[in-house]
Protein backbone atom coordinates (compact mmCIF):
# COMPACT_ATOMS: atom_id res chain seq x y z
CA UNK A 1 0.00 0.00 0.00
CA UNK A 2 0.53 3.65 0.02
CA UNK A 3 3.59 4.73 2.43
CA UNK A 4 2.17 8.54 3.18
CA UNK A 5 4.69 8.83 6.21
CA UNK A 6 6.94 5.55 6.67
CA UNK A 7 7.56 3.60 9.34
CA UNK A 8 9.47 4.05 12.37
CA UNK A 9 8.18 7.58 12.24
CA UNK A 10 9.17 10.33 14.16
CA UNK A 11 7.98 14.11 14.56
CA UNK A 12 7.69 17.31 16.56
CA UNK A 13 4.00 18.44 15.83
CA UNK A 14 3.22 21.90 16.69
CA UNK A 15 -0.40 22.60 16.46
CA UNK A 16 -2.07 26.67 16.44
CA UNK A 17 -4.71 28.66 15.03
CA UNK A 18 -2.86 29.17 11.90
CA UNK A 19 -2.12 25.53 11.03
CA UNK A 20 0.22 22.59 11.77
CA UNK A 21 4.20 22.89 11.89
CA UNK A 22 6.20 19.35 11.38
CA UNK A 23 9.81 19.31 12.42
CA UNK A 24 12.71 16.76 12.89
CA UNK A 25 11.33 14.42 11.08
CA UNK A 26 12.73 11.12 10.53
CA UNK A 27 11.11 8.11 9.14
CA UNK A 28 11.67 4.69 7.06
CA UNK A 29 10.57 5.62 3.46
CA UNK A 30 10.91 3.58 0.29
CA UNK A 31 13.73 1.48 2.11
CA UNK A 32 15.54 4.73 2.68
CA UNK A 33 15.62 7.09 5.46
CA UNK A 34 13.41 10.43 5.06
CA UNK A 35 14.43 13.87 7.44
CA UNK A 36 13.07 17.28 6.90
CA UNK A 37 10.64 19.72 7.87
CA UNK A 38 7.17 21.06 6.91
CA UNK A 39 4.30 23.60 7.62
CA UNK A 40 0.56 23.90 6.44
CA UNK A 41 -0.72 27.16 7.28
CA UNK A 42 -4.64 28.11 6.87
CA UNK A 43 -5.05 31.39 4.75
CA UNK A 44 -9.12 31.85 5.05
CA UNK A 45 -9.84 28.21 4.17
CA UNK A 46 -6.60 27.57 1.85
CA UNK A 47 -3.83 25.67 2.86
CA UNK A 48 -0.46 26.98 1.60
CA UNK A 49 2.40 24.48 2.55
CA UNK A 50 5.80 24.57 2.38
CA UNK A 51 8.24 21.37 2.81
CA UNK A 52 12.28 20.80 2.45
CA UNK A 53 12.63 16.63 2.63
CA UNK A 54 15.77 14.48 2.21
CA UNK A 55 15.14 11.39 1.46
CA UNK A 56 18.55 9.22 1.27
CA UNK A 57 19.41 5.70 0.24
CA UNK A 58 15.74 5.08 -1.32
CA UNK A 59 14.87 1.73 -3.35
CA UNK A 60 14.76 3.06 -6.85
CA UNK A 61 12.44 0.31 -8.21
CA UNK A 62 10.24 1.74 -4.91
CA UNK A 63 10.63 5.19 -5.31
CA UNK A 64 9.68 5.13 -9.29
CA UNK A 65 7.22 1.70 -9.83
CA UNK A 66 8.04 2.09 -13.53
CA UNK A 67 9.04 -1.67 -13.95
CA UNK A 68 12.31 -1.13 -15.54
CA UNK A 69 14.40 0.99 -12.67
CA UNK A 70 16.65 -0.12 -10.34
CA UNK A 71 19.04 1.32 -7.51
CA UNK A 72 19.61 3.50 -4.80
CA UNK A 73 18.71 7.32 -4.56
CA UNK A 74 18.93 10.38 -2.29
CA UNK A 75 16.32 12.87 -3.19
CA UNK A 76 16.22 16.47 -1.70
CA UNK A 77 13.36 18.93 -2.84
CA UNK A 78 11.92 22.13 -1.87
CA UNK A 79 8.35 22.48 -2.35
CA UNK A 80 5.07 25.03 -2.33
CA UNK A 81 1.81 24.18 -2.71
CA UNK A 82 -1.39 26.01 -1.87
CA UNK A 83 -5.04 24.53 -2.33
CA UNK A 84 -8.34 23.84 -0.31
CA UNK A 85 -7.99 20.10 -0.40
CA UNK A 86 -5.27 17.59 -0.09
CA UNK A 87 -6.08 17.06 -3.94
CA UNK A 88 -5.84 20.63 -4.61
CA UNK A 89 -2.08 20.92 -2.58
CA UNK A 90 -1.21 18.01 -4.76
CA UNK A 91 -2.00 19.38 -8.29
CA UNK A 92 -0.02 22.76 -7.07
CA UNK A 93 2.74 21.39 -6.03
CA UNK A 94 6.05 23.45 -6.82
CA UNK A 95 9.74 23.95 -6.35
CA UNK A 96 12.90 22.08 -7.63
CA UNK A 97 15.21 19.62 -6.14
CA UNK A 98 18.33 16.62 -7.51
CA UNK A 99 18.07 13.22 -7.67
CA UNK A 100 21.56 11.33 -7.14
CA UNK A 101 21.54 7.66 -8.01
CA UNK A 102 24.23 4.45 -7.41
CA UNK A 103 24.02 1.60 -9.19
CA UNK A 104 21.39 2.86 -11.53
CA UNK A 105 19.96 0.05 -13.99
CA UNK A 106 17.36 0.70 -16.39
CA UNK A 107 16.22 -2.29 -17.57
CA UNK A 108 14.88 -3.22 -21.45
CA UNK A 109 17.50 -1.04 -23.13
CA UNK A 110 20.68 -3.29 -24.02
CA UNK A 111 23.59 -0.75 -25.04
CA UNK A 112 25.26 -3.58 -27.04
CA UNK A 113 23.01 -4.76 -29.37
CA UNK A 114 24.69 -2.83 -32.60
CA UNK A 115 26.19 -5.97 -33.39
CA UNK A 116 23.44 -8.46 -33.73
CA UNK A 117 21.18 -5.49 -35.27
CA UNK A 118 23.70 -5.62 -37.88
CA UNK A 119 23.68 -9.06 -38.18
CA UNK A 120 20.51 -9.38 -39.06
CA UNK A 121 20.21 -6.53 -41.38
CA UNK A 122 23.41 -8.31 -43.45
CA UNK A 123 21.69 -11.48 -43.33
CA UNK A 124 18.67 -9.67 -45.31
CA UNK A 125 21.08 -8.25 -47.28
CA UNK A 126 20.88 -4.65 -49.73
CA UNK A 127 16.84 -4.57 -49.35
CA UNK A 128 16.67 -3.76 -46.25
CA UNK A 129 14.60 -1.56 -44.95
CA UNK A 130 11.95 0.09 -42.58
CA UNK A 131 9.75 -2.66 -42.59
CA UNK A 132 12.28 -5.28 -41.51
CA UNK A 133 13.55 -2.89 -39.05
CA UNK A 134 10.67 -2.77 -37.10
CA UNK A 135 10.27 -6.60 -37.43
CA UNK A 136 13.95 -7.42 -35.85
CA UNK A 137 14.72 -4.47 -33.70
CA UNK A 138 12.74 -4.38 -30.82
CA UNK A 139 13.24 -7.62 -29.41
CA UNK A 140 16.94 -7.20 -29.51
CA UNK A 141 17.19 -3.62 -28.41
CA UNK A 142 14.92 -4.47 -25.39
CA UNK A 143 16.94 -7.62 -24.87
CA UNK A 144 19.44 -6.54 -21.98
CA UNK A 145 19.76 -3.59 -19.38
CA UNK A 146 21.12 0.02 -19.84
CA UNK A 147 23.71 -0.17 -16.26
CA UNK A 148 24.44 3.22 -15.48
CA UNK A 149 25.86 3.44 -12.42
CA UNK A 150 26.19 6.63 -10.32
CA UNK A 151 24.51 9.82 -11.74
CA UNK A 152 22.51 12.66 -10.52
CA UNK A 153 19.62 14.23 -12.32
CA UNK A 154 18.24 17.47 -11.23
CA UNK A 155 14.00 18.10 -11.48
CA UNK A 156 10.96 21.26 -11.19
CA UNK A 157 7.53 21.07 -10.01
CA UNK A 158 5.15 23.23 -11.81
CA UNK A 159 1.27 22.20 -11.58
CA UNK A 160 1.68 19.05 -9.55
CA UNK A 161 4.21 17.80 -12.46
CA UNK A 162 7.37 16.70 -12.20
CA UNK A 163 10.07 17.38 -15.14
CA UNK A 164 13.38 16.76 -15.88
CA UNK A 165 15.37 18.41 -18.18
CA UNK A 166 17.47 16.32 -20.99
CA UNK A 167 19.17 13.60 -19.30
CA UNK A 168 22.64 12.09 -21.21
CA UNK A 169 23.88 9.03 -19.74
CA UNK A 170 26.49 7.24 -21.03
CA UNK A 171 27.63 3.82 -21.17
CA UNK A 172 30.26 1.51 -23.12
CA UNK A 173 28.96 1.26 -26.48
CA UNK A 174 26.07 3.37 -26.48
CA UNK A 175 24.40 6.72 -25.03
CA UNK A 176 21.20 7.48 -23.46
CA UNK A 177 19.50 10.77 -23.68
CA UNK A 178 15.65 10.91 -22.00
CA UNK A 179 13.15 13.24 -20.63
CA UNK A 180 10.97 12.56 -17.85
CA UNK A 181 7.54 13.94 -16.64
CA UNK A 182 5.49 12.66 -14.24
CA UNK A 183 1.96 14.13 -13.36
CA UNK A 184 1.31 13.66 -9.55
CA UNK A 185 -2.31 14.32 -9.99
CA UNK A 186 -3.02 11.50 -11.85
CA UNK A 187 -0.09 9.49 -10.48
CA UNK A 188 1.38 8.56 -14.42
CA UNK A 189 4.59 9.13 -15.73
CA UNK A 190 6.05 8.81 -19.00
CA UNK A 191 10.00 8.80 -20.90
CA UNK A 192 11.19 9.78 -23.94
CA UNK A 193 14.03 9.27 -24.82
CA UNK A 194 16.78 8.13 -27.61
CA UNK A 195 19.20 5.36 -27.29
CA UNK A 196 22.21 6.32 -29.50
CA UNK A 197 25.15 3.12 -30.63
CA UNK A 198 28.67 3.72 -31.00
CA UNK A 199 29.11 2.93 -34.64
CA UNK A 200 32.41 2.81 -34.41
CA UNK A 201 34.56 1.55 -37.74
CA UNK A 202 30.71 1.40 -39.25
CA UNK A 203 29.92 5.11 -38.76
CA UNK A 204 28.61 6.78 -41.52
CA UNK A 205 27.94 10.18 -42.66
CA UNK A 206 24.65 11.76 -42.17
CA UNK A 207 23.39 8.89 -40.35
CA UNK A 208 22.92 7.70 -36.63
CA UNK A 209 22.32 3.87 -35.35
CA UNK A 210 19.57 5.15 -33.12
CA UNK A 211 16.20 3.65 -31.39
CA UNK A 212 13.81 5.90 -29.97
CA UNK A 213 11.36 4.88 -27.20
CA UNK A 214 8.51 5.93 -25.59
CA UNK A 215 7.37 4.85 -21.64
CA UNK A 216 4.19 5.71 -20.25
CA UNK A 217 1.77 4.96 -18.49
CA UNK A 218 0.06 4.43 -14.68
CA UNK A 219 3.57 4.84 -11.82
CA UNK A 220 4.05 0.64 -11.96
CA UNK A 221 2.27 -0.47 -14.91
CA UNK A 222 4.11 1.76 -17.71
CA UNK A 223 4.60 0.27 -21.07
CA UNK A 224 7.46 0.95 -23.45
CA UNK A 225 7.50 1.07 -27.09
CA UNK A 226 10.44 1.43 -30.07
CA UNK A 227 10.85 3.68 -33.01
CA UNK A 228 13.42 2.20 -35.03
CA UNK A 229 13.36 4.64 -38.24
CA UNK A 230 16.58 6.18 -37.42
CA UNK A 231 18.03 3.09 -36.93
CA UNK A 232 16.05 1.91 -40.54
CA UNK A 233 17.81 4.82 -42.34
CA UNK A 234 21.13 3.96 -40.87
CA UNK A 235 20.88 0.28 -41.95
CA UNK A 236 19.63 1.15 -45.21
CA UNK A 237 22.38 4.18 -45.88
CA UNK A 238 24.72 1.22 -44.75
CA UNK A 239 23.84 -1.59 -46.80
CA UNK A 240 23.92 0.93 -49.68
CA UNK A 241 26.95 2.16 -49.31
CA UNK A 242 28.17 -1.78 -48.41
CA UNK A 243 26.88 -2.75 -52.24
CA UNK A 244 28.37 0.27 -53.90
CA UNK A 245 31.78 -0.67 -52.06
CA UNK A 246 31.14 -4.18 -53.65
CA UNK A 247 30.46 -3.52 -56.84
CA UNK A 248 33.22 -0.55 -57.01
CA UNK A 249 35.70 -3.44 -55.13
CA UNK A 250 34.45 -6.14 -58.31
CA UNK A 251 35.36 -3.19 -60.89
CA UNK A 252 38.89 -2.51 -59.36
CA UNK A 253 39.52 -6.28 -59.13
CA UNK A 254 38.24 -6.35 -63.15
CA UNK A 255 40.26 -3.14 -63.62
CA UNK A 256 43.57 -5.10 -61.64
CA UNK A 257 43.00 -8.64 -64.07
CA UNK A 258 42.84 -6.16 -66.83
CA UNK A 259 46.32 -4.31 -65.93
CA UNK A 260 47.82 -7.99 -64.81
CA UNK A 261 47.02 -8.89 -68.50
CA UNK A 262 48.35 -5.94 -70.46
CA UNK A 263 51.38 -6.10 -68.21
CA UNK A 264 51.62 -9.90 -68.49
CA UNK A 265 51.33 -9.47 -72.48
CA UNK A 266 53.40 -6.74 -72.12
CA UNK A 267 56.63 -8.18 -70.24
CA UNK A 268 55.82 -11.40 -72.64
CA UNK A 269 56.71 -9.38 -76.01
CA UNK A 270 59.44 -7.60 -73.85
CA UNK A 271 60.82 -10.97 -73.18
CA UNK A 272 60.51 -12.40 -76.60
CA UNK A 273 62.42 -9.01 -77.73
CA UNK A 274 65.42 -9.64 -75.53
CA UNK A 275 65.55 -13.26 -76.67
CA UNK A 276 65.36 -11.93 -80.13
CA UNK A 277 67.89 -9.27 -79.81
CA UNK A 278 69.87 -11.86 -78.13
CA UNK A 279 70.10 -14.29 -81.13
CA UNK A 280 70.43 -11.63 -83.42
CA UNK A 281 73.50 -10.64 -80.99
CA UNK A 282 75.21 -14.28 -80.56
CA UNK A 283 74.70 -14.81 -84.63
CA UNK A 284 76.26 -11.83 -85.27
CA UNK A 285 78.92 -12.76 -83.01
CA UNK A 286 79.75 -16.26 -84.43
CA UNK A 287 80.46 -14.70 -87.60
CA UNK A 288 82.07 -11.88 -86.16
CA UNK A 289 84.07 -14.65 -85.14
CA UNK A 290 84.09 -16.44 -87.90
CA UNK A 291 85.17 -14.06 -90.31
CA UNK A 292 88.18 -13.55 -87.86
CA UNK A 293 89.51 -17.10 -88.27
CA UNK A 294 89.25 -17.21 -91.84
CA UNK A 295 91.33 -13.50 -91.84
CA UNK A 296 93.04 -15.09 -89.22
CA UNK A 297 93.86 -17.97 -91.27
CA UNK A 298 94.25 -16.44 -94.68
CA UNK A 299 97.05 -14.23 -93.03
CA UNK A 300 98.61 -17.24 -91.78
CA UNK A 301 98.65 -18.52 -95.06
CA UNK A 302 100.31 -15.71 -96.61
CA UNK A 303 102.63 -14.99 -94.20
CA UNK A 304 103.85 -18.66 -94.07
CA UNK A 305 106.73 -18.77 -97.11
CA UNK A 306 105.92 -21.54 -100.39
CA UNK A 307 102.20 -21.22 -99.58
CA UNK A 308 101.31 -19.02 -102.33
CA UNK A 309 104.30 -18.61 -104.74
CA UNK A 310 105.60 -21.26 -106.87
CA UNK A 311 109.47 -22.02 -105.81
CA UNK A 312 112.03 -20.15 -107.81
CA UNK A 313 113.82 -22.54 -110.31
CA UNK A 314 116.91 -23.22 -110.20
CA UNK A 315 119.60 -21.20 -112.68
CA UNK A 316 120.74 -24.22 -114.46
CA UNK A 317 116.71 -25.89 -115.23
CA UNK A 318 117.30 -24.73 -119.07
CA UNK A 319 121.11 -24.38 -119.76
CA UNK A 320 122.38 -27.11 -121.69
CA UNK A 321 124.50 -30.35 -119.45
CA UNK A 322 127.04 -29.21 -120.27
CA UNK A 323 126.75 -25.85 -118.66
CA UNK A 324 125.64 -27.45 -115.79
CA UNK A 325 128.55 -27.33 -113.72
CA UNK A 326 131.41 -25.15 -113.99
CA UNK A 327 134.83 -26.01 -116.09
CA UNK A 328 137.34 -27.53 -113.43
CA UNK A 329 139.95 -24.41 -113.91
CA UNK A 330 137.01 -21.79 -114.24
CA UNK A 331 137.17 -19.29 -111.52
CA UNK A 332 134.57 -18.23 -109.33
CA UNK A 333 132.19 -15.73 -110.14
CA UNK A 334 133.01 -11.88 -109.46
CA UNK A 335 130.17 -9.81 -107.64
CA UNK A 336 129.78 -7.91 -111.23
CA UNK A 337 129.41 -11.49 -112.56
CA UNK A 338 126.90 -12.05 -110.58
CA UNK A 339 124.63 -8.93 -111.50
CA UNK A 340 125.29 -9.72 -115.19
CA UNK A 341 123.66 -13.01 -114.14
CA UNK A 342 120.65 -11.57 -112.38
CA UNK A 343 119.95 -8.83 -115.13
CA UNK A 344 116.23 -9.59 -116.72
CA UNK A 345 116.99 -10.76 -120.48
CA UNK A 346 115.20 -8.55 -122.64
CA UNK A 347 111.54 -9.20 -124.00
CA UNK A 348 111.24 -11.22 -127.32
CA UNK A 349 110.45 -9.21 -130.69
CA UNK A 350 106.86 -9.56 -131.56
CA UNK A 351 107.21 -11.98 -134.35
CA UNK A 352 109.80 -14.41 -134.31
CA UNK A 353 111.24 -15.34 -137.43
CA UNK A 354 110.41 -18.82 -138.40
CA UNK A 355 113.21 -21.23 -138.22
CA UNK A 356 115.33 -21.18 -141.02
CA UNK A 357 114.66 -24.06 -144.19
CA UNK A 358 111.10 -24.00 -143.01
CA UNK A 359 109.90 -22.98 -146.35
CA UNK A 360 106.53 -24.37 -146.11
CA UNK A 361 105.78 -22.53 -142.70
CA UNK A 362 106.85 -18.99 -144.34
CA UNK A 363 104.63 -19.57 -147.57
CA UNK A 364 101.34 -20.30 -145.00
CA UNK A 365 101.91 -16.90 -143.61
CA UNK A 366 99.14 -14.09 -144.93
CA UNK A 367 101.40 -12.01 -146.83
CA UNK A 368 103.06 -14.76 -148.28
CA UNK A 369 99.92 -16.81 -150.01
CA UNK A 370 100.98 -15.77 -153.43
CA UNK A 371 101.63 -17.45 -156.65
CA UNK A 372 105.67 -16.32 -156.47
CA UNK A 373 105.41 -17.34 -153.15
CA UNK A 374 104.03 -20.97 -154.57
CA UNK A 375 106.56 -20.45 -157.41
CA UNK A 376 109.44 -20.32 -154.70
CA UNK A 377 108.78 -22.84 -152.87
CA UNK A 378 108.53 -25.30 -155.38
CA UNK A 379 111.43 -24.44 -157.09
CA UNK A 380 115.21 -26.19 -156.11
CA UNK A 381 117.02 -24.45 -153.57
CA UNK A 382 120.20 -23.30 -155.63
Amino acid sequence: GAEPLGRDATVHLRFGDDGLALSDLSATLHDGRLEGLAELKNNAGTGLLSAQLRLVGADVGSLLPVGALDGRADVSASVTANGKSVGGLVAALSGSGTATFDRLVIDGLNPRALPALLGRADAIGHEVDAEDTAGFAPPIVGAGAFRVGAAEIAFTLAGGTLRTPPVRLVREGAVLTAELRADLTAGTASAEGRLTYDAGLEALAGSEPAVRFVAEGPLGAMSARFDTQPLAQYLTQRALEREQARVEHMQAVLLEKQRLRRETRYYAALEERRERAAAERRRFEEEAARQAAEEARRAAEEAAPGDDAEPAAPATRDAPADAAAPPPDATPETPDAEAIRRAPLPPPDATPAPPAGDDVSEFFRPENLTVEGLRRLIEPAE
